[in-house]
């Protein structure tokens, strides 16, 4: 007779298995939950509502010559125009259904692998939380998210089909690979750094799957931007507005280091997991030195953007390179297994990490929220005085509060925009005046220009002008808006 577990113990195994899987739905639903509510447009998110709702699909169709590089970058966008209910609508339904697929993408890629549970549960956390790239629960970065999934869904064809080798699965991930940089190229040096990340870290099969997939994908996008570049000069592709130096490159590590102290917590805690667990897994010592070789070089994915200061100033852009060569990191150590067992301790760090990738999670989704919330209040405070406007109206807002004007919080002019989104005529304008105090994190990061001061502002421009103050009531994410004459 085969042997088999005393029936206590298969009973115990079963019910650790049905919590496990009771906390990854739990935890899904939530993320899905919070990340379709800070979805909600924000900075060139109200330009595209007002673009598809006079022009509809004609609308992507114009905007190809000018994209002609990432032809399918408006692609997420236009899907949101076509849900049911508003574009802002559209635009949660999209940031839901991204989530729950980075989730299930996550969990699968582990499970072709054969990684083990507790190292599955913390990539299914950091795929799916994305607890080190600030910008996750913005509208605007849809496109991004969107090239992050069909990176993923190419590295899934991969690890599926290493043993043997299946053509047609690497066909496909060859597609969405493709497709991910039609729609947005900040992954492309971190697709042709997988295949040495696994051939340095795991073994030659998922190596070579991976550089079958993702170099063919990158030779054949190289050849269609060369072409395409070509015959359309105007295109984003050959905007370079500086040359690669060795300054980008520390420009880089700088912007890595500005972008939050949770989000450097979470990098730090990874970076920890990844090094003890290939270290008690019994990694050889050349393998523990790429593995914190790699780990210190990944921010030079972020090289990819180093034709436009602006963006290398940016955490929301290059941390989201750097989070997908983690990623690429995690799977790849993690499927190296020697050991039958980890010490218990290295259990509690598991567990430290898992807690400090839902804190980091928190301290960004919170402060999208925030930005939500500031936005919301505005327009709906404005919705209320849309009696005292009409197409003709210049209204002045005086903001006393220093919130408003930065990255997610009606930066110039998208306000306007916004107004005539929620339909509130007239043509608006935010000031700070002098002795207010501006709270303009993001734009600071840039830097660029935010709201003019008040004393600049000729009044003689305007027929109306309104306070933006605090409010008495306090929420959970700040004070209220109260707009007046």
């Amino acid at each position: 007779m085969a042997h088999c577990f005393p029936t206590g113990m298969a009973s115990k195994n079963n019910r650790n298995l049905s919590n496990y899987w009771q906390l990854q739905i739990a935890i899904i639903i939530l993320a899905t939950g919070l990340f379709s509510v800070a979805s909600y447009p924000t900075l060139e998110g109200w330009g595209l509502w007002l673009a598809y709702e006079e022009y509809g699909f004609n609308f992507y169709v114009n905007s190809l010559p000018s994209q002609c590089d990432r032809p399918l970058h408006l692609l997420p966008s236009l899907i949101a125009w076509l849900s049911p209910g508003r574009y802002d609508i559209g635009c949660m339904i999209l940031g839901g259904l991204l989530t729950i697929l980075r989730a299930g993408l996550a969990i699968a890629i582990a499970r072709s692998l054969k990684i083990s549970r507790g190292a599955e549960f913390l990539v299914f956390l950091v795929c799916m939380l994305q607890p080190v790239w600030p910008a996750s629960g913005y509208e605007r970065f849809h496109a991004a998210q969107s090239s992050f999934v069909l990176f993923l869904s190419a590295l899934y064809c991969c690890t599926s089909s290493a043993y043997p080798i299946n053509y047609r699965a690497l066909l496909a991930g060859f597609f969405f690979s493709l497709c991910g940089f039609m729609i947005y190229q900040a992954l492309f040096l971190v697709a042709l750094a997988t295949p040495i990340i696994f051939f340095l870290l795991t073994n030659r099969s998922l190596a070579k799957t991976t550089s079958i997939v993702f170099w063919a994908s990158c030779l054949t996008y190289l050849i269609f931007q060369t072409v395409i570049t070509h015959y359309f000069p105007s295109s984003n592709a050959s905007s370079h507005k500086g040359p690669f130096t060795i300054g980008s490159i520390a420009r880089i590590y700088f912007t890595v280091w500005n972008s939050g102290v949770f989000v450097i917590l979470s990098l730090i805690a990874i970076g920890i997991f990844l090094f003890l667990y290939s270290y008690l897994n019994g990694a050889s010592i050349k393998r523990q030195i790429a593995v914190v070789t790699i780990l210190l070089l990944s921010p030079l994915c972020g090289i990819i953007f180093y034709n436009n200061g602006s963006k290398l100033n940016d955490p929301d852009r290059i941390m989201l390179p750097v989070m997908t060569s983690i990623i690429v990191m995690f799977f790849a150590t993690c499927h190296f297994r020697r050991s039958t067992q980890i010490v218990p301790a290295f259990n509690w760090i598991n567990l430290s990490c898992c807690i400090i990738t839902i804190v980091s999670f928190a301290s960004l989704m919170i402060e999208s929220l925030r930005c939500l919330l500031l936005q919301l209040a505005l327009l709906h405070q404005l919705s209320e005085h849309s009696h005292q406007f009409n197409d003709t109206t210049s209204v002045k807002l005086v903001d006393n509060t220093g919130k408003y004007g930065d990255v997610y919080t009606f930066l110039p002019p998208h306000i306007t925009f916004a107004t005539r989104s929620y339909g509130i005529p007239g043509k608006f304008e935010i000031c700070t005046p002098n002795n207010v105090l501006k709270k303009h994190p993001y734009a600071k990061r840039y830097p660029i220009r935010t709201t003019p001061a008040c004393e600049k502002c000729d009044s003689a421009n305007y027929s109306t002008v309104l306070q933006i103050d605090y409010g008495k009531r306090v929420f959970l994410l700040g004070r209220s808006i109260i707009v007046h004459e």
